[in-house]
């Protein structure tokens, strides 16, 4: 399990994505000279920008390798774009030298698309949109997804419209929104997108730096969305990924990846730089999550996507997922014994409610499946004098003597309903993440959902827990496994019975 810092999340998913405009150089082999005097940079030593560009030594940089499971999962939240559906008047593409691009005009309202909702606390308009490749033998997005490199990755960049300028905005951490769109090459698609068409098409327009092309068919900006699922994307706080690396960006990059024809991907290798060289590999190596932290959570990356469940009751059959069993673990007279730890806090039990995706016929498959489980963690904290009891919990701690021995089982008669196992936490506020289960064989199936709060538990309910005998009459205590790195995804500690209680299925 993760060791857990304090963040109050609602039910979301969601991938948000990067920059200003674009690498502020061209590919292998010219230097980038800056209009406004600043230094030159090239992407040949990148490593090197922090000596004229500060920022680019900063501890939010950008691109980074994005992990499914390193992400914190978090329920769906509504990213919504305004004027996406309306044409845009004029779109003129040019080769600026370092990327091909194009300044997003207004629609025929007259206004410019925007997105807000998600994390954004303000409307942020459309600016411009602008590519990263490759070369005839690499792939050349930016962000990685678990651990892939996709052919091109496409940033549609959007002020926050509370600044006057792009300028102002990079001075400003809430100052830009990028969305990231992957583009993967492949031979015979079997779709085609009208929009992105439109654009590789006059690529072959603008091969020479500075030269330009105007658009012969309109588009409109949701047209380059093509047919992603917008709802499922990776979203972080990171900066724009050229020189001068302002850490002003929020972003949203899109998990899924649009397929185009390899021969359209071909036609961005043809694009020269400022010095007639073919203008390839036009992408940042991916920076480290936090420099000098080996702390995940304080680099929050977040997963959204919708959960079609209703939480935390489930009554209706047409919900996803449905409860199986529950289970609990627990510490010793002397030690704690719940498996998540918050802000280094140890608790005394936790309570884990285990559901099936119902699209899975039994456990057994369905835990070896990534979405196939998803687990709610109750903690319990015990007090001396509880000032509110739970019925149906006071029932299950009170008939633990009765279970003492290995494989003894007793009926607790009480109308049983999901909501009553959670005592009196706060249910909007809680930790999620995509992790495993924590006994062997260790899978990988399970979307955690762990709440904040802790339930109170009396001293003689804890202490029935530790009169529990394992299977060779021994004392059951410490029956959890420790809290696991991020990146550690090695089944190591073994697991001891539990405590089962097994749900009538409605």
């Amino acid at each position: 399990m993760f060791l857990f810092r304090l963040i109050t999340v609602k039910l979301i998913l969601i991938t948000i994505g990067e920059t200003l405009s674009g690498p502020l150089s061209n590919g292998n082999h010219a230097v980038q000279l800056r209009a406004d005097g600043s230094p030159p940079w090239s992407y040949e030593n990148t490593e090197e920008w922090g000596n004229n560009y500060e920022q680019c030594n900063g501890r939010r940089q950008s691109p980074i390798a994005l992990r499914t499971e390193r992400s914190l999962w978090v329920p769906y939240l509504n990213l919504k774009f305004g004027n996406y559906d309306v044409p845009l008047t004029n779109v003129t593409l040019m080769n600026i030298g370092y990327t091909v691009q194009f300044q997003v005009p207004p629609t025929e309202n007259g206004q410019l698309p925007f997105i807000t909702g998600a994390k954004l606390n303000d409307r942020y308009e459309a600016n411009n949109v602008h590519f990263h490749w490759g070369s005839p033998t690499s792939a050349g997005a930016e962000h990685l997804v678990d651990g892939y490199r996709y052919s091109v990755e496409m940033h549609i960049v959007h002020k926050n419209v509370r600044y006057g300028t792009v300028e102002e905005a990079t001075m400003n951490p809430d100052g830009l929104a990028v969305l990231g769109i992957f583009l993967e090459g492949v031979n015979n698609p079997t779709v085609s997108y009208p929009g992105l068409d439109e654009i590789f098409n006059h690529l072959p327009e603008v091969r020479e730096y500075q030269s330009t092309s105007q658009l012969n068919n309109t588009i409109t900006m949701r047209q380059l969305l093509g047919n992603l699922n917008t709802k499922v994307f990776f979203s972080y706080s990171g900066s724009l990924t050229t020189p001068p690396c302002s850490e002003a960006v929020r972003w949203f990059v899109f998990r899924d990846a649009l397929p185009v024809s390899q021969n359209q991907i071909n036609k961005f290798f043809q694009i020269m730089d400022q010095n007639g060289q073919p203008l390839l590999n036009n992408y940042r190596p991916v920076q480290p999550l936090i420099k000098n932290s080996n702390n995940y959570f304080n680099d929050l990356i977040e997963l959204y996507a919708e959960v079609n469940i209703k939480f935390p009751r489930d009554e209706e059959r047409r919900h996803q997922y449905e409860p199986m069993s529950a289970h609990f673990h627990w510490g010793s007279p002397t030690s704690k014994g719940s498996e998540h730890t918050i802000d280094g806090h140890r608790f005394d039990v936790e309570m884990h409610i285990v559901y099936k995706n119902r699209k899975y016929t039994t456990m057994r498959i369905a835990s070896k499946v990534h979405d196939g489980l998803l687990v709610v963690g109750v903690l319990f904290k015990k007090v001396k004098d509880p000032n509110i009891r739970f019925e149906l919990l006071d029932k299950i701690f009170n008939s633990l003597p009765r279970v003492k021995t290995y494989k003894k089982s007793v009926l607790v008669k009480y109308p049983l309903k999901i909501a009553d196992l959670l005592g009196n936490v706060d249910t909007n506020v809680f930790f999620s993440y995509h992790g495993s289960l924590t006994t062997p064989p260790c899978y990988q199936s399970v979307l955690w959902y762990v709440f904040r709060d802790a339930v109170p538990i009396t001293e003689k309910q804890l202490n029935n827990f530790f009169q529990i005998m394992d299977v060779h009459g021994e004392p059951l205590h410490n029956n959890f496994r420790l809290p696991q790195s991020e990146g550690n995804r090695t089944c190591t500690a073994a697991g001891v019975a539990n405590i089962i209680i097994t749900f009538p299925l409605i």
